[in-house]
């Protein structure tokens, strides 16, 4: 957005299409690109998980041969997720991706070309923060401050999943899940109405 800005080609394309869906446009793509990365890494991990019990079965012996690889895997990587959690589990994940959509997309939009380049990892630490946050409610999960991290956007979407394989009461997944929605749309509209009044300046 910074570069489109610089060269002006964000003007040529605003008068062809709308800006906001300029924006939504630029955030879904790069939302789905990274469900698309997960999506191989989790195929390349079942994969090498399915070659290892085959060289283990056919080379080594420590495997039972009598238990299905696919039993095998779907043992090893079940997770133990509250009932709730079952289908606002990939909402999480894909909410928080649009919220880091919609950061991104403001620190481009306030920023020029070159000053872009030193607050884009300021969006970068914030997500390094967010892991840090995971870390912290994995092995704190029963803390008051894990319970506002559980509740904050910036930090639910991680915080929800991760502490669903303790268990957590619906009512505080849903609570949770509102809110993060809330704060997606608050940061989808800022960063439309940016966009939109950094093409008239």
């Amino acid at each position: 957005m910074a570069e489109e800005k610089s060269n002006k080609l964000a003007e040529v394309l605003s008068i062809y299409i709308d800006p906001k869906y300029l924006v939504l446009g630029k955030i879904l793509g790069m939302s789905i690109a990274s469900l698309l990365q997960v999506a191989i890494w989790i195929i390349a991990y079942a994969g090498y998980f399915l070659v290892l019990i085959w060289y283990d079965a056919n080379y080594i012996g420590h495997y039972d041969s009598s238990v299905s690889p696919i039993d095998t895997l779907m043992s090893f990587i079940q997770i133990n997720i509250h009932n709730a959690v079952g289908i606002e589990f990939p909402l999480f994940f894909f909410l928080g991706i649009l919220l880091n959509g919609a950061i991104f997309s403001i620190i481009a939009t306030l920023s020029s070309s070159k000053a872009g380049r030193f607050l884009t990892p300021l969006g970068n630490m914030l997500i390094i923060l967010t892991i840090y946050f995971g870390m912290y409610v994995a092995g704190n999960p029963d803390t008051e401050m894990t319970q506002i991290l559980s509740y904050l956007p910036i930090s639910s979407y991680i915080a929800i999943p991760v502490l669903s394989v303790y268990g957590i009461p619906k009512m505080r997944i849903f609570i949770s899940l509102f809110v993060l929605s809330v704060g997606v749309a608050l940061g989808l509209l800022l960063s439309i109405t940016l966009y939109k009044k950094s093409l008239r300046c």
